[in-house]
């Protein structure tokens, strides 16, 4: 299996028709059905949107060694990673404040997103 080959399983396996794939890896129809068929090979921008994109492991997508998808601790590493390059000023600062609080105040914290999240839950 080649590249092109686990470009298009990854496109399948996110259910997605080769149009809609393409316009999520910011690349034309034409240029996704070239990497898919051989005819071209994919940048490393092109590589590194997929695997951002889908969570899908930059070594799998290059070499086919599995797995596939990447593991937990591999995108926590590049959140962190993003985080720390200050791509995102809100979620950084959000970070810094959180870890600041006294652990009374993570909890509290930690229960309202939780009442949240089950508030926002459709009833079963």
């Amino acid at each position: 299996m080649n590249i092109g080959d686990r470009i298009k399983k990854v496109r399948e396996a996110e259910g997605k028709n080769q149009r809609e794939f393409a316009s999520s890896i910011k690349v034309g129809q034409s240029t996704l059905a070239m990497f898919e068929n051989g005819q071209r090979e994919p940048k490393s921008i092109h590589i590194e949107q997929i695997c951002l994109k889908y969570d899908v492991s930059e070594s799998w997508l290059r070499t086919g060694v599995p797995p596939m998808y990447r593991e937990p601790e591999e995108r926590l590493e590049t959140y962190l990673g993003q985080i720390s390059k200050g791509e995102d000023e809100f979620i950084r600062d959000l970070i810094e404040v959180y870890m600041e609080l006294d652990q009374a105040s993570k909890d509290a914290l930690k229960e309202i997103a939780r009442r949240m999240a089950d508030k926002s839950r459709p009833p079963a």
